[in-house]
């Protein structure tokens, strides 16, 4: 199993916790959406996985538990070495996971493997806001958009 980090996201770092994301599904294709800030300016940057077959989330205190407990014998012969690396080359990344084991497992789950598209195990570990793992085709990288996302506690003061 190797881990390469595929492209940078210009995340920031929030002093003030969690920051939001959005993230968005019909079904057979995700955007995640990100707020950040450029050149003084707030820009909303986004990552469009095409032909999702499975998806993973978790929040950033219970990343080493997901990790650990989808990569099964990998991660117990490797323990947090693995932990590691994937959070290193996913930190404000898209990276990849080849010869994943999760790729392999949901290969043997499908109906006679008849998923039509390639099967690419994309880890990101997005600052303030989690890590996730999605099995797609592709990933695409959109020209980014001035503008912020609203956060969740602004939204439920309303």
């Amino acid at each position: 199993m190797i881990v390469k980090t595929l492209a940078r996201l210009p995340l920031w770092k929030s002093k003030t916790g969690c920051d939001a994301i959005k993230f968005t599904s019909n079904g057979v294709m995700i955007i995640i959406e990100y707020s950040y800030f450029a050149e003084g300016k707030e820009y909303i940057g986004a990552v469009h996985l095409d032909a999702v077959m499975a998806h993973k989330f978790a929040n950033e205190p219970n990343t080493q538990g997901l990790i650990i407990g989808g990569y099964g014998a990998s991660a117990e012969a490797n323990g947090l070495a693995l932990v590691r690396e994937l959070i290193e080359k996913a930190t404000d990344s898209v990276a990849e996971v080849e010869d994943s084991p999760w790729v392999k497992q949901m290969i043997e789950r499908s109906p006679e493997h008849t998923w039509p598209f390639r099967k690419r195990h994309f880890v990101m570990d997005l600052s303030n806001n989690g890590f996730f793992e999605i099995i797609a085709d592709d990933f695409k990288l959109p020209p980014p958009r001035e503008g912020s996302l609203p956060r969740l506690d602004d939204a439920n003061k309303s």
